[in-house]
C-alpha cells in the first residue's frame, strides 16, 4: 500500500464550495449587466449613475475573489468576496437614495438599484457565512 504525501487543504465542503463559486459568478453578471445598463440608460449627469471605476474594480474585485478561492486560498477569496459585495451593498444603497424619483415611470427608477441592493445584501451573506465556516 502506498502513501500519498497529498494534503487536502479544502476549508469549505464540496457543496459549499461549488455554491458560493456559483453565486459569486451570477453575482458579477448581474452585477455588472445592471451597472452597465442603469449607465446606458440615465444622463451623463444624473443622480444615482453608477462609475464605471467602481463597476470594474467591484467586479475585477469579485473576479479574483473568485480566483482566489479555485487556487486553493479560500479563505482570502471569501474575505475578499465579503468585503467586494459589501462596498456594492453600500453604493447601491446609495444609488436608490441618490436617483431622483419619476411619476411616470413604472417602476421607476429607483427599482434597478433597490433590486441590485438585495441582491448585494445576499451575496455579502453567501460570502461571509461561508467566511465564518471556513
Amino acid at each position: 500500500m502506498r502513501r500519498c504525501p497529498c494534503k487536502v487543504q479544502a476549508v469549505l465542503d464540496q457543496g459549499a464550495f461549488l455554491s458560493v463559486l456559483q453565486q459569486g459568478a451570477a453575482f458579477v453578471v448581474v452585477s455588472l449587466g445592471e451597472g452597465i445598463y442603469t449607465r446606458s440608460q440615465l444622463k451623463a449627469n444624473a443622480k444615482g449613475r453608477p462609475s464605471v471605476i467602481v463597476l470594474i474594480a467591484t467586479s475585477l474585485a469579485l473576479v479574483a475573489a473568485l480566483a482566489l478561492m479555485t487556487q486553493g486560498e479560500q479563505k482570502a477569496g471569501l474575505a475578499v468576496g465579503t468585503v467586494a459585495s459589501l462596498i456594492l451593498l453600500i453604493l447601491d444603497i446609495k444609488r436608490v437614495f441618490d436617483v431622483e424619483d419619476d411619476p411616470k415611470e413604472w417602476p421607476g427608477p429607483k427599482a434597478w438599484p433597490a433590486s441590485l441592493s438585495l441582491i448585494s445584501f445576499f451575496a455579502v451573506n453567501v460570502f461571509g457565512q461561508a467566511l465564518l465556516r471556513a
